[in-house]
């Protein structure tokens, strides 16, 4: 059995959370939230994003609406 070593970051695909996870084999992959739920390395993690629970995770802002640049004509 392979050990998480760290998490790194986290990333947003829509409603669903995934984490950057460092394994003690050396080994990086991204693993969903309920994967790492009970890991002390997701506990540390939060912790030093300064939120309590993964819900106060940032999400990336949102894609801006194209703009229309069509010029009217006189």
């Amino acid at each position: 059995e392979v050990r998480v070593s760290r998490i790194s970051e986290h990333r947003w695909h829509g409603s669903q959370l995934s984490f950057r996870v460092h394994w003690e084999d050396k080994d990086i992959t991204w693993q969903s939230k309920s994967s790492i739920a009970r890991c002390t390395a997701l506990d540390e993690y939060l912790s030093a994003c300064g939120v309590g629970d993964t819900a106060e995770l940032v999400k990336p802002a949102g894609k801006r609406p194209a703009v229309n640049k069509r010029r009217r004509r006189k």
